[in-house]
């Protein structure tokens, strides 16, 4: 992660299993609201998911899991549509790098509702994929789509 954007993982001050917390900030803008509104939602579910692993059961992480899964693939499938609108150069790359994604997930899934990770380490894998990705992989088509 890119120094301007270190300040996006927060960790609560008080508890045992202290979760890290994305947090949106406007440095993570691509410049598209629909991609922006999308990306925030992304990580206000990661914060509903860390709020169901600290108190829910297995079935309610699940779902939320399944959750985020779900919303992802529709996530992906229209930020693919727009790069393919304006003959964004690394469509191929990024298309990979979100089945890579999807499949890193779903694994996590699998995993967790197996109780063979930590609840803690599943919101912190997952919010550092959200952040990493769009800092690393989506702010590079921005200049590509935003008139300068």
């Amino acid at each position: 992660m890119r120094p301007e954007h270190a300040i996006l993982v927060k960790r609560p001050a008080s508890g045992a299993e202290a979760m890290p917390l994305p947090q949106w900030i406007e440095t993570l803008s691509v410049g598209v609201p629909l991609m922006d509104l999308q990306h925030r939602t992304i990580i206000d579910m990661l914060n509903r998911l860390a709020g169901s692993l600290e108190a829910g059961t297995s079935a309610m992480i699940e779902q939320g899991l399944d959750d985020l899964i779900e919303y992802t693939r529709f996530h992906f499938d229209a930020e693919e549509r727009l790069m393919r609108s304006c003959n964004y150069p690394g469509l191929d790359e990024h298309q990979a790098e979100h089945q890579r994604l999807i499949t890193e997930i779903q694994a996590l899934r699998w995993r967790g509702g197996n109780a063979k990770m930590a609840r803690t380490e599943i919101i912190e894998i997952l919010s550092k994929w959200a952040i990493h990705h769009i800092v690393d992989k989506d702010l590079a088509y921005r200049p590509y789509i935003v008139a300068p």
